[in-house]
């Protein structure tokens, strides 16, 4: 995510791609970076530029191979803290938030919704009427439009899971690695938390979210090979600190988890609902 104004919850971040001949050509980089600068209108993020790794602090860790790499600047977001900053907005805008408030039952009505809700702490239930009915529920994404909405508007979810490993600190400097793949991925080793670098993700089906997503041991090794095709002294198993794993919930389209698609789908659904002039 890039953020062209400064919050509470983002904070710069200036990365690069080591360039490897036999992936991404480089004039093909070059021109998406371009594209990055001069799309979105760049007004507070330095411009991307061409470095030459070799004596410089953002090549010392990498093998020697490695002479080229292309910077440019982005932002890290505390994701919690962002969830926050976004329902307080929303209130001062006039929105109700609900926490420990669960959906227990949504249906159609002639004009739009009727949601029944159920506090957590005291199990009081109340309906809400709306005009429209948003199903962000994340990985329960599914379970929400099967069982909650019966079936209205659902589409094929899949749970894809991301794990990261987190390594004693790898480089001196702050600035993050955006590694690419023989199998056409990218991998990231980013400076975290002062005395440790974080490096994700991978991407491997999920069978529920019911199921704790945890990184697996396949995954583990998957991520200390692909840093250590980059490293100039490896990285293994000892190094890892800790480890951790999300899920991420994804329109099916079918294929393998890495091919699945990030982009968003947006469904309007509108039957059952009466129009000016209709009868319902």
């Amino acid at each position: 995510m890039r953020f062209e104004t400064a919050t509470p919850a983002s904070r710069l971040l200036r990365a690069f791609f080591p360039w490897m001949k036999g992936r991404r050509p480089a004039w093909m980089i070059r021109l998406g970076l371009f594209l990055y600068d001069h799309l979105g209108g760049r007004r507070l993020l330095p411009g991307t530029a061409t470095l030459d790794l070799r004596g410089g602090p953002e090549g010392a860790p990498l093998k020697p191979e490695f002479v080229r790499a292309f910077e440019y600047s982005d932002c890290w977001v505390e994701d919690a803290r962002l969830v926050v900053l976004n329902a307080r907005d929303a209130a001062e805008r006039g929105a109700a938030i609900l926490v420990r408030t669960r959906v227990i039952a949504a249906r159609r009505s002639t004009d739009g919704w009727e949601v029944t809700v159920r506090d957590s702490d005291t199990g009081e239930e109340r309906t809400i009427r709306a005009r429209a009915l948003v199903n962000a529920a994340g990985p329960w994404v599914a379970e929400v439009a099967s069982e909650t909405l019966g079936g209205s508007g659902a589409e094929p979810v899949r749970l894809v899971r991301g794990s990261h490993i987190v390594t004693r600190r790898l480089f001196d400097h702050g600035k993050c690695y955006f590694l690419q793949g023989s199998d056409g991925r990218i991998v990231f080793a980013i400076p975290f938390e002062s005395d440790f670098t974080l490096i994700g993700t991978t991407d491997a089906d999920h069978p529920a979210p019911s199921v704790q997503p945890e990184c697996s041991v396949q995954e583990r090794q998957y991520l200390l090979d692909f840093v250590n095709r980059y490293l100039r002294r490896p990285v293994g198993p000892g190094d890892i600190v800790w480890s951790y794993a999300g899920v991420r919930p994804l329109h099916d389209a079918g294929g393998g988890a890495a091919a699945a698609t990030r982009d968003y789908l947006l469904k309007l659904d509108t039957r059952g609902v009466a129009r000016p002039g209709s009868v319902a």
